[in-house]
């Protein structure tokens, strides 16, 4: 799956490249045909839990990558995403948004 973004010039660059199984979900911020570099896009743990390792825990929906999904690419999240973030790791997003949450509770 590719998220696209309009250049000056109108027309559709790449900005992120998405590759996903049944388990691991990888992306790729540019692509180099055979050089491509993938990163893991994984939740490792469930929300709330610190966790080290690779992968993504079990899922409600049966699917392990069902968080990317409901929380990735949902209208909203995926709208958010585009118009503030350029993350190339899962991680990295959930951090922002925890801290971002945290931040308006207080």
């Amino acid at each position: 799956m590719n998220a696209m973004k309009r250049n000056k010039v109108g027309t559709a660059t790449t900005m992120s490249r998405f590759a996903r199984s049944t388990r691991p979900t990888i992306a790729a911020s540019r692509q180099e045909k055979e050089a491509t570099h993938f990163l893991p896009f994984n939740r490792v743990s469930h929300p709330g839990e610190i966790q080290c390792g690779a992968g993504n825990p079990q899922h409600p929906s049966g699917y392990r990558p069902g968080y990317f999904w409901e929380e990735v690419l949902a209208g909203d999240s995926f709208l958010d995403i585009l118009g503030h973030f350029m993350f190339i790791r899962y991680h990295q997003l959930d951090a922002v948004r925890n801290s971002n949450s945290n931040s308006y509770m207080q």
